[in-house]
């Protein structure tokens, strides 16, 4: 869980690109991410905020803002 206005950062530190998108668009997606590339948004309202990765679709996460 974090904070209502936190910063949430997600660092590619493998060799394969990534691609983080929001489910249901609720935050805007990065662009492809190649090895140690870093991509950033704030969360500015309480929820939770699902993803994925665009390329690797099994790839799955959920942020829990409060």
């Amino acid at each position: 869980m974090i904070p209502i206005g936190a910063k949430v950062t997600w660092t590619n530190h493998d060799e394969e690109t990534h691609l983080v998108v929001s489910t249901g668009g609720r935050f805007p997606s990065s662009q492809a991410l190649d090895t140690n590339d870093t991509y950033s948004t704030v969360f500015a309202k309480p929820g939770a905020y699902a993803y994925f990765c665009a390329i690797h679709p099994q790839m799955v996460g959920t942020i829990v803002v409060q």
